[in-house]
């Protein structure tokens, strides 16, 4: 969780920086665990594993203002290493 991401520009994206071992998904969510999602990033394997790239995905929802965000990672195991991520 990170508390309180400041909205007030909006979001069209987000990108994340991850090094992918068996892939998964990132689920982001806002103001709690169960809260609405606004973007999925699917982290495939189709390149080498445990090489850094970035991955983006659209934001879905029209948000604005101050929102706690919340990174729900899905998969079967040893998803992937996640090194950084930044709304655009």
């Amino acid at each position: 969780m990170v508390k309180g991401v400041d909205f007030s520009k909006g979001a069209k994206s987000v990108e994340v920086s991850i090094a992918s071992l068996y892939g998964g998904e990132i689920e982001i969510r806002i103001d709690k665990t169960d809260g609405p999602i606004i973007a999925t990033v699917n982290v495939n394997t189709s390149r080498k594993g445990g090489i850094w790239r970035s991955f983006t995905a659209p934001v879905n929802k029209n948000i604005k203002g101050v929102h706690d965000v919340y990174f729900a990672f899905r998969g079967e195991k040893d998803l992937f290493n996640f090194d950084w991520w930044m709304f655009k």
